[in-house]
């Protein structure tokens, strides 16, 4: 199996996740391409049941050629390969090493040894000399010559100790370092849980080209985005440069370096139904069948092992430690005597999960009280075994009945049973008794030497279920020939497929591996609930359509689990400006900016700073914008422009009796430009409409208006009775716009809050 490196290519980031894709060369050897290949450095968090392995012509290579296939994918940890493998140390130079390290610690200790001595050699005592008579002269020479014996001895001690010491230092580093290069050197090493990494196994067969690019896809957690954007207008506010920005954050365990990246707008895993065509029948209602998903296998399975037997007979499996092969008697099948159950095993098989269950109805008295074993056990469906040929290796017509080996007490209670006549282990793929107008059929032979048969038993048919263990197809194995559960599908335990591949390269591992990737994979979703930079949205769907957003260069995302901005793609709009004055509210002019979606696709709601030439000018929140659609920003209040409203009302008498009051209200507005270049501007107004639709008692009459108004209606907030006038004012010059309505009324009524209606 050869250990291949690849590099990450290009990731999509969905919503919450992202898809992963990697690339990896492969070149032929002497002998060609390799059988299997071990995809290495893999993240921990990544979902194995995503994995999609694609074999593609290299670069340069005929892509006419016939390459090999991805037989099998399966998903295994893995630890990285050591840098360099050292040259095992030889016993002897390491225990000369040790010795040499001892010896130089002994001479230190005698050295020591040495000191403590000299330092106790004590000097001569002077005489004490006698009463009356002078003092006896001194050892003056002798006590300046044992003086000068220890400095000279201790400064020789200390010199020799200081050289050891040296010596025992360089000796200590030799020592260890042949004791590291021996531990390296052993093939026997321990996975630290930092460094256990997944990896792709992947098998190939079929044609074998001289190099092929292999593709990997996987789904990791732990990756989100948000889009934000940045516009740039030219002075003149005519043309913008729309550049498509996105924060993104990852923690997937692996950084992105030099990728092409996507960004979508959907979900990374949805669950979908697929419309099913339902056939139409003529006749009774029938109960809708259910769907398992699950096949029955064929029979005589064990019949395939024949010639393995005959051939490897010291490999054969042995009954005797499976208790579901226990009932078994020879049987003659193409000439080799293969051992066959009596009764049906179940088909699918793990002592853990699995078991094939009965609930047998309480035996009555009548009933005989011996049974064969053929006969203690529950018939097979009546249905499955119409719908299934005989097994091929049934036993030969006219061969001798079994003993009777049970013993049921009559009126027994019902209880579950398996093959073995022990309780059954979990409920996995079950048979049990249920409600139902089918019965089944089965002949008891009587006990104790009666030769006639009882009359069949009649029993409920079993309900078949099974659970979704054994739908799980990708976690199903098949025992090798010599195992005794060979023949039947077995569940594999996850961390015996995760740790298959250390077993084999001989590493120890002391962590739990289930636990690690546990936590990688928490640690990566902890990512997508991070929260987003502020005024960020989330992405989200268009009218019910996905979106994907390509990135016109590459991106490097580290995995930190921060927000990282990235540019997407670049963009050229034309642009036209406007002026929205409202002076009924005030003379204020707000500029306003229009500009075509330049993209395919939508603008997402999101963040987005304003330029005007080099300078910026704000930060706005930008509306979803569908494909080609309008998109409007406000771009604050331009002081160059100037407004005045002045209003007129006059109130008088008005019908035949004078009954009625006449509101006359006259509105005019100046505005003037002292911009440099022309402006188009908007003036929005507003007439008064009456409270009550068709009411006698309140009409509004519109007079003149100059120059001529359109009525507005506002999307977000509707108003009633809004005008407005468009109006393009040169560079320096100016606009009147006039226009004027009456109010008339009872003259014995007013107006709520007055009537005069302008200020």
């Amino acid at each position: 199996m050869q250990r291949v490196a690849s590099r990450i290519e290009a990731v999509t980031v969905y919503r919450a996740g992202a898809l992963v894709s990697r690339v990896a060369e492969l070149s032929a050897g002497p002998e060609g391409l390799p059988d299997t290949v071990q995809i290495i450095d893999l993240p921990l968090s990544l979902d194995d049941s995503s994995v999609r392995v694609g074999v593609s012509p290299s670069a340069g290579e005929d892509a006419t050629a016939v390459l090999p296939e991805a037989d099998s994918v399966r998903i295994a940890l893995d630890v990285p390969a050591p840098d360099s493998a050292p040259e095992p140390v030889a016993a002897e130079a390491l225990m000369a090493a040790r010795r040499e390290e001892q010896r130089l610690r002994d001479d230190i200790a005698r050295v020591e040894r040495d000191l403590e001595r000299l330092a106790e050699l004590a000097m001569p005592i002077r005489p004490a000399g006698e009463q009356g008579k002078p003092p006896p002269p001194s050892p003056t020479a002798s006590r300046l010559a044992l003086l000068e014996f220890r400095s000279d001895r201790a400064r020789e001690l200390r010199d020799r100790r200081r050289a050891v010491r040296d010596q025992l230092r360089a000796a200590t580093a030799t020592r260890e370092e042949l004791e590291e290069r021996d531990r390296r050197a052993s093939s026997d090493r321990e996975a630290k849980e930092h460094e256990l990494r997944k990896s792709a196994i992947v098998r190939l067969r079929g044609e074998r080209a001289a190099s092929v690019r292999l593709t990997v896809e996987y789904l990791v957690p732990g990756a989100r985005w948000a889009p934000s954007y940045s516009i740039r207008f030219d002075p003149d506010l005519k043309s913008a440069d729309l550049a498509v920005r996105a924060v993104v954050c990852q923690r997937t365990g692996e950084d992105w370096q030099g990728v092409a990246l996507a960004l979508s707008t959907a979900r990374l895993q949805r669950w979908s139904e697929l419309p099913e065509l339902r056939s139409i029948r003529i006749g009774r209602v029938q109960p809708p069948a259910p769907r398992t998903g699950w096949r029955p296998p064929p029979l005589g399975s064990q019949a395939l092992y024949g010639d393995y037997d005959r051939s490897f007979a010291s490999a054969a499996p042995q009954s005797g430690g499976d208790p579901h092969d226990s009932d078994t008697t020879p049987l003659v099948t193409g000439g080799v005597e293969v051992p066959e159950r009596i009764v049906d095993a179940p088909w699918y098989d793990d002592r853990s999960d699995v078991t094939d269950e009965y609930e047998l109805p309480p035996y009555s008295d009548s009933l005989p009280r011996e049974f064969d074993d053929q006969h203690t056990q529950p018939a097979r469906p009546a249905t499955l075994s119409e719908s299934m040929p005989p097994a091929p290796s049934a036993k030969p017509p006219g061969g001798p009945p079994p003993a009777a080996q049970t013993v049921l007490a009559a009126a027994a209670p019902s209880r579950s049973m398996d093959a073995a006549g022990a309780a059954p282990p979990a409920d996995m793929f079950s048979r049990r008794m249920a409600p139902s107008k089918k019965r089944a059929t089965r002949p008891v032979r009587g006990g104790g030497g009666g030769g006639g048969e009882a009359p069949a038993v009649a029993l409920e048919e079993p309900e078949l279920r099974t659970s979704e263990k054994l739908l799980a197809y990708g976690n199903l194995r098949m025992p090798a020939a010599d195992e005794p559960r060979r023949g039947r599908l077995v569940i594999s335990d996850l961390s015996e497929r995760y740790l298959a591949l250390l077993v084999r390269m001989e590493v120890q591992v002391t962590v739990d591996v289930l636990a690690v990737i546990a936590r990688a994979t928490e640690r990566a979703r902890a990512a997508a609930r991070v929260p987003l930079p502020p005024r960020h949205l989330a992405p989200s769907d268009e009218d019910g359509f996905d979106y994907v957003y390509r990135a016109e260069t590459s991106a490097d995302i580290p995995s930190d689990g921060s927000y990282h901005a990235l540019p997407v793609s670049q963009h050229q709009a034309d642009a036209r400006s406007r002026y929205v004055v409202v002076p009924r509210e005030s003379t204020d002019v707000f500029r306003q900016a229009e500009l075509q979606c330049p993209l395919d696709a939508p603008l997402l709601a999101g963040p987005a700073d304003v330029y005007v030439g080099e300078n910026f000018l704000i930060t706005t929140d930008l509306r979803a914008t569908p494909a080609r659609g309008k998109l409007r920003l406000g771009l604050g209040v331009e002081q160059g422009l100037k407004v005045a409203r002045n209003t007129r009302f006059e109130e008088k008498s008005a019908g035949l009796m004078r009954g009625s009051l006449s509101l006359r209200h006259e509105i005019r507005v100046e505005v003037g430009n002292r911009l440099d270049r022309p402006a188009q501007v908007e003036v929005r107004e507003r007439v008064p409409i009456p409270a009550v639709a068709d009411s006698d008692e309140v009409e509004v009459v519109l007079g003149e208006v100059e120059p001529a108004w359109r009525s507005y209606e506002q999307p977000d907030a509707p108003i009633r009775g809004g005008y407005r006038w468009e109006r393009e004012i040169p560079a320096g010059g100016e606009a009147v716009f006039e226009a004027n309505y009456e109010v008339r009324i009872a003259a014995k009524h007013e107006l709520v809050g007055g009537n005069r209606r302008e200020q």
